[in-house]
């Protein structure tokens, strides 16, 4: 098996890669925001710093380098997820640079306080839980070469590069760990075996490959040439809707 090693090169073209493969099954290409020749000019350390972000300057170069899923005002509390529920967050978006600082909004870009641990400079907060406490967080790692995905609500289920024994204040290392490849390659097998499905446009979960929205992505094709993401995505918000038509109805709401 592969041993962990930073390459902030492998995680751009893992990500990239990742993102590429999303668009074949819901996200739009246009949500991606691709970096400049050079990075995003923004970013940088001083920015990092004056932002109250507390990270190191490889996690900033990181940041400087790394494509982005775009997040506006419009979308702000429906935001694009990437993987279950977790959201990753925009360091190009008006949401974030019209802010002071992160404590103006904190849950955009650490995990609620008392929920794991504190993160620590070398770790890179890549995706938060969107709303509420269900939902996961994804660390990048920059000192081990690795990526964290952290469920609070269902606690730590060790891989072979977690350290179920951290002390209390690196609870965040109990989690689930990968290899940058490791991550990304299990990500997209995930989708392909469907479990897990973007149910929606914008909503990821983890879930059976027996639900109905895994039978309209199978009738439609995804995966194959003759797959439209657009007629996909259309019959799944009509689906969306006989549900929640039918759950008003056995409410007595219609």
């Amino acid at each position: 098996m592969a041993q962990p090693s930073y390459s902030r090169d492998e995680l751009v073209s893992e990500l990239t890669s990742y993102y590429e493969f999303l668009t074949q099954i819901y996200l739009p290409p246009e949500v991606i925001q691709h970096p400049p020749e050079g990075g995003w000019e923004h970013i940088t350390p001083d920015f990092v710093k004056s932002f109250c972000l507390g990270k190191n300057d490889t996690v900033a170069d990181l940041m400087k380098h790394i494509p982005y899923i775009r997040r506006t005002k419009e979308d702000d509390w429906d935001p694009w997820q990437i993987y279950g529920n977790a959201t990753p967050v925009d360091f190009t978006s008006e949401i974030v640079l019209d802010l002071p600082s992160k404590y103006a909004n904190e849950s955009l870009f650490e995990p609620y306080e008392g929920s794991i641990s504190d993160i620590p400079p070398h770790v890179f907060v890549y995706a938060t839980i969107p709303s509420g406490y269900n939902g996961r967080y994804i660390f990048i790692d920059t000192e081990r070469g690795t990526i964290v995905v952290a469920d609070p609500q269902t606690g730590p289920k060790p891989t072979r590069l977690s350290d179920p024994e951290a002390a209390d204040e690196e609870a965040w290392r109990r989690f689930q760990t990968y290899t940058f490849r490791e991550f990304f390659s299990m990500a997209k097998e995930m989708f392909r075996k469907f479990e897990m499905i973007a149910v929606d446009r914008k909503h990821v979960h983890c879930t059976s490959p027996d639900v109905p929205e895994a039978q309209i992505y199978r009738e439609e094709g995804v995966f194959t040439e003759r797959y439209d993401r657009e007629r996909c995505m259309d019959r799944l918000d009509e689906y969306q809707e006989q549900e929640n038509r039918a759950d008003r109805e056995a409410q007595g709401h219609e």
